[in-house]
């Protein structure tokens, strides 16, 4: 065997390895990362109480909200929710009648590197995935 076929042989050997090995670093990372930038988020998520007036929340947060939805005027009053971008993360309050009923956080919307990386291990995934 020529010292190309060899060194293809050792190519191949090797990718089926080092492909479970990136894609499992890149999964492994993006979850530390998740984690640590949600960490403030999920402190003043903690921190607001159910029934808490939109002026007692922006206390809470320091400042006001960046934008509103208003979702409904039904039977239960008027719902909407004021929303936070903390370190990526968004924050979320909905609030009936004036007083806060539920809280979210939602992960960070991945940047074009984490998209790149993503694509790079789990291209084979698009045709099962629905729209």
């Amino acid at each position: 065997m020529s010292a190309s076929v060899k060194k293809a042989w050792r190519w191949l050997l090797l990718l089926p390895i080092c492909y479970p090995l990136g894609c499992g670093v890149f999964i492994a990372t993006s979850r530390v990362t998740d984690s640590a930038t949600a960490k403030e988020s999920e402190a003043l998520v903690a921190r607001i109480d159910l029934g808490m007036t939109p002026g007692e929340v922006e206390s809470v947060i320091g400042r006001p909200s960046e934008y509103t939805t208003q979702y409904a005027r039904g039977r239960d009053g008027e719902q909407f929710s004021h929303n936070w971008t903390v370190r990526g993360h968004r924050l979320e309050v909905i609030f009936v009648n004036g007083r806060s009923v539920q809280r979210h956080t939602f992960r960070a919307a991945p940047g074009p590197v984490r998209r790149f990386l993503g694509w790079v291990f789990f291209w084979w995934l698009e045709p099962f995935v629905g729209d």
